[in-house]
């Protein structure tokens, strides 16, 4: 579990990363074009939407890969062992929903934490 939890982690956080790039080189224009002068009132609107687009994609991805290796909770899978492909890394599905509901928690952890740590820094200060 632990393999696939941080392959998991990693590759769904990679859309935040790429956001959270974009949005700290953003600081750097806008307070160049604050400075000279320039109408600015737009940009929280934008640095919120971007973050929420990074936000949802990485969910989605997470979710989505959870699925594909046969963790990923379902109505289907709700009391049956459902017959689904191995899942790489060693981890075997065997429609145990606990142990389904487990994963995608670990997956989903690391998303708000990402996405709380830049609410201070563009919407409180």
């Amino acid at each position: 579990m632990f393999h696939f939890s941080r392959i998991l982690r990693s590759t769904c956080l990679a859309f935040l990363t790429g956001i959270g790039l974009f949005l700290g080189l953003s600081m750097m224009t806008a307070t160049h074009l604050r400075a000279d002068g320039a109408p600015l009132g737009w940009l929280p609107g934008l640095r919120a939407a971007l973050l929420a687009t990074g936000v949802l994609w990485s969910v989605w991805l997470g979710l989505h890969l959870l699925k594909l290796w046969g963790v990923a909770p379902s109505l289907a899978s709700l009391g049956t062992a459902a017959t689904q492909r191995p899942a790489p890394f060693g981890l075997v599905s065997r429609g145990n929903t606990p142990a389904k509901f487990l994963a995608a928690m670990i997956a989903a952890v690391p998303v708000p934490l990402v996405a709380a740590s830049w609410y201070p820094l563009f919407f409180v200060w």
